[in-house]
């Protein structure tokens, strides 16, 4: 790629044909029925293509890079970039029939040494993330049994979720769940310490919130025998 220079990849399994427009959150803010969707560290939007929902999602730093560089990645070629790295894993966790939703293209826009990046995913119908569920009401134990399974299997898949929280599992219509977000995930394939590493992320994320609802006097409906079902169901 040039100095300056854009990559717009897409899966043969959409037929739209994506253009530089259709990456443009400025361009999406501005329809009727675009809506900005909760959870993470923002930058996603409900969009609609040819009358089908869509989440296009720009990617953002996380932590102090962020009040530096916001939405900029160093550019070290096109195979590194965050979202062709995430289609990969994403493609894969598809193929092992995992439930995440398909990943349908992305752009990389280049600009000397560094770049910024969307993509856009299918969107799926969901009730909220787990973290927002369970605000509202307790999560059955045979649904956090039915979740730990569901995270065994993509460590059977060799999927490292290293950002793997509340707010990146959504609970679906009929109370399935679905794994969001493989940003930051890579594929691996020897050893325990990462998959113990996202258990441990997914149990620590659960608490800061609600120790943080806790203090606001709100309910967050999440304990010991919770989890203790949630481990059950990943070590069946």
């Amino acid at each position: 790629m040039n100095f300056y220079d854009q990559h717009i990849q897409q899966s043969d399994a959409i037929e739209y044909r994506f253009d530089s427009k259709d990456f443009d959150s400025s361009y999406w803010q501005t329809q009727a029925d675009t809506k900005i969707l909760d959870g993470g560290r923002g930058g996603s939007y409900l969009i609609y293509l040819q009358e089908q929902p869509f989440v296009l999602h720009q990617y953002l730093r996380g932590g102090m890079l962020a009040r530096v560089l916001y939405d900029q990645y160093v550019w070290t070629g096109t195979s590194q970039t965050r979202p062709f790295l995430e289609m990969q894993v994403n493609n894969h966790a598809l193929d092992n029939g995992l439930p995440v939703p398909q990943m349908v293209a992305y752009q990389v826009k280049k600009s000397g040494l560094f770049y910024r990046a969307v993509s856009i995913s299918r969107y799926i119908e969901n009730r909220g993330s787990l973290a927002a569920r369970i605000t509202d009401e307790p999560l059955p134990l045979e649904q956090w049994f039915q979740l730990g399974a569901l995270i065994k299997k993509m460590h059977a898949c060799s999927i490292d979720h290293a950002d793997l929280n509340a707010n990146n599992i959504l609970v679906s219509d009929v109370s399935n769940f679905y794994l969001i977000d493989f940003d930051k995930a890579t594929m691996k394939i020897n050893g325990d310490d990462w998959k113990r590493s996202n258990l441990n992320r997914l149990k620590r994320s659960l608490m800061k919130i609600q120790s943080l609802l806790q203090q606001q006097g709100k309910n967050f409906y999440f304990n010991e025998q919770d989890w203790s079902s949630f481990k059950e169901g990943y070590q069946a």
